[in-house]
């Protein structure tokens, strides 16, 4: 019998000390990479297949991670209120992950400098993709970053002799 009282006074602490999720509000979520900045600087971005002439210049795939960095949360209770009521454990510092958000126009920059520097002046076949990277560093929370991830082949495009 004391063994039943104590898992179930054992369960009831557990389950008290999680929150339930009651409503998850819709989400709308768009991303637009915008290109009109490379493309009126005469940059091709497609992902089909090139059908005019064109010189190779390379296959590229460039992947890029946010930045990421620990903050320390504020605790819940100021000073005074902890003096005033002795009772109140003080708060545990709390740290959490804060993640930047991707720069998109620094991104395409580089590859459009990477790309003109090796005489390109288009991407074909280009894929987006947003593949993610664990960090676990034991002691903080792990963290999933999700990165941004662009492919496809470098051509420089051959102009119409007439």
């Amino acid at each position: 019998m004391s063994k039943f009282l104590f898992g179930s006074v054992v369960a009831v602490l557990l389950t008290a000390c999680i929150s339930v999720i009651e409503f998850i509000p819709e989400e709308n979520m768009y991303l637009l990479i915008d290109f009109t900045k490379l493309t009126e600087k005469g940059m091709l971005i497609t992902p089909d297949v090139y059908k005019g002439d064109y010189l190779a210049v390379g296959m590229i795939d460039m992947i890029q991670y946010p930045r990421a960095y620990m903050v320390e949360l504020r605790p819940k209770y100021t000073e005074a209120e902890l003096e005033k009521t002795p009772w109140i454990p003080p708060p545990k510092p709390n740290k959490q992950w804060v993640v930047e958000k991707p720069d998109h126009e620094r991104i395409l920059d580089s590859l459009y400098q990477m790309i003109t520097e090796k005489g390109g002046d288009a991407i074909t076949r280009i894929e987006i993709s947003y593949p993610e990277k664990s960090y676990n560093s034991g002691t903080v929370s792990p963290i999933v970053l999700t990165g941004i991830r662009i492919n496809g082949f470098a051509i420089k495009r051959l102009k119409d002799e007439e």
